[in-house]
């Protein structure tokens, strides 16, 4: 979960995805425990582990000096934007398609 990278910790976003993410962990937690508690009510010797309450679902940050991909070099992934070369539109091929549309149009009965 990048979303704080992406849109900053103060946004809106980022404060929906936190409230969803706890909602989701609420919701896990409540099957959890209704699931032992079933199987406790069976009689089953199911040995279940507690869910520990300081488990955190945040997503640490990448706080290193040489980049977050350091074996491929930052350089690597985003270079200089270079556009390619413009398409020469021959004379030939212009007057053949503007050929093409009058006698189209001709057929249609655009055309007077």
């Amino acid at each position: 979960m990048r979303v704080g990278e992406h849109y900053g910790t103060t946004s809106n976003t980022y404060l929906l995805t936190e409230e969803k993410w706890a909602e989701t962990e609420r919701a896990w937690r409540a099957v959890h425990e209704s699931l032992v508690a079933e199987c406790a009510g069976l009689g089953s010797d199911v040995s279940v582990l507690p869910l520990p309450d300081n488990v955190s679902s945040v997503v640490p940050r990448i706080l290193d000096a040489e980049g977050k991909f350091p074996n491929l070099g930052d350089e690597d992934i985003v270079g200089p934007m270079e556009r390619a070369a413009a398409v020469n539109c021959f004379s030939e091929d212009r007057h053949g398609s503007r050929q093409f549309w009058r006698n189209l149009a001709g057929k249609v009965g655009l055309r007077k």
